[in-house]
């Protein structure tokens, strides 16, 4: 597996363009509060540190855990995080919305509890408004990330107060970028590997975590899942009955948004009672037949073409819907039917031909193809 995803992530078009957003806020001199879901984003506050270093935008600092988890109010967290622990209390937002030493600042604000966000958002509003009125684009930024169920209540956003919502963000495309650069020097064939990276990503969804797991799987457990997923989400503390409510499932990082629609977690629904096993199955079909398909018909056309230089089809094939005249209009079933019979095909060919019958038939029906069938395709490349 190469690669670390906490790096890797933020070279995808949804994520990056995320990173883009919050530094062009802090660029305009607008703060940021960012709702994330348990076990979003990892890799953010460096993304955005990055970004914000190559332009040359401000300064920055992180704010102390330990001021955090003592319960400072937020106008000394802050002074702390750039003066140190002698800093001065000074007054509340006003004063650090103008205080001249904290000009080209932006401070990164993480770990805020359940307790303490109630405080944080006020001063947050107040901020926002003395920044507005100080109308210094150069003045004291933060980013606070509120995480978890707290991503459920931000402030309002307003002029100089952005709120960032991780919700949407990690598209389709992207996690099949993302897998492809974690499986790119795995050591498997051709369709073995088309095969994992398509199984993966459409089981990840959203979470790059989980397909940095799913990437230390074999193909038939990729094809069966249940229990790498269960143990990841034994790892996450999930385990049924799971939340209903739609804004718990995303804020507990059970449940995302893909092209508008909600996608659980693979995980969460390894654990969920019912009949969530059923959109399991539908997930390994969907990422067998995006590569099983275009397989199947790539060996339909090279199995007419080497029949054909050998003599071994008989035309015109009849079918209940007309005559078949020209080799290339058989399908896989019927040069199965063709050459069950005649001695000069291989029977290694034979095989492959009703196992890519069985293949196409089991995606045509919306049913998975099993492991046992998948490895009798070995001889063609699996």
């Amino acid at each position: 597996m190469a690669g670390d995803v906490s790096d890797l992530l933020w070279r995808l078009p949804g994520p990056a363009a995320f990173v883009d957003e919050i530094v062009d806020d802090v660029r305009q001199g607008v703060s940021v509060v960012l709702c994330l879901p348990e076990y979003a984003a990892p890799g953010l506050r460096e993304a955005v540190g990055e970004k914000v270093r190559a332009r040359e935008i401000c300064k920055q600092a992180t704010v102390d855990q330990a001021a955090m988890e003592a319960g400072i109010p937020p106008p000394q967290v802050l002074r702390q995080a750039i003066h140190g622990p002698s800093a001065e209390k000074g007054d509340g937002a006003r004063e650090l919305a103008t205080d001249r030493s904290l000009r080209d600042w932006l401070i990164w604000v993480e770990g805020v509890g359940q307790s303490q966000w109630p405080a944080w958002k006020r001063f947050l509003e107040e901020f926002e408004a003395a920044s507005r009125a100080a109308s210094d684009c150069n003045g004291l930024r933060v980013v606070v990330v509120a995480r978890g169920s707290l991503a459920n209540s931000p402030p309002r956003a307003e002029v100089r107060l952005a709120v960032r919502k991780w919700q949407g963000v990690v598209e389709p495309l992207d996690m099949l970028l993302l897998v492809y650069w974690l499986m790119r020097d795995a050591d498997a064939s051709p369709l073995r590997r088309r095969l994992q990276i398509s199984l993966i990503a459409e089981l990840a969804g959203t979470d790059p975590l989980l397909a940095e797991t799913l990437c230390r799987c074999d193909l038939p457990a990729l094809i069966n899942p249940l229990d790498a997923l269960r143990g990841f989400a034994q790892r996450r503390s999930w385990g049924a009955p799971l939340p209903t409510d739609r804004s718990e499932l995303w804020a507990g990082g059970m449940a995302d948004m893909i092209h508008g629609r909600q996608f659980r977690h693979s995980a969460a629904l390894a654990v969920s009672q019912g009949h969530d096993h059923d959109e399991l199955d539908r997930r390994i079909w969907r990422a067998q037949i995006q590569v099983l398909f275009p397989f199947v018909e790539e060996q339909r056309a090279s199995l007419v073409k080497d029949l054909t230089t050998a003599d071994c089809l008989r035309l015109p094939w009849v079918t209940p819907f007309g005559r078949i005249e020209d080799p290339l209009d058989l399908e896989i079933n019927h040069l199965c039917r063709m050459v069950s019979h005649v001695k000069r095909v291989p029977p290694a060919k034979r095989e492959l031909i009703r196992v890519l019958v069985e293949v196409r038939n089991s995606l045509a029906h919306l049913e998975k193809v099993p492991e046992e069938l998948l490895l009798r395709l070995a001889p063609a490349d699996v």
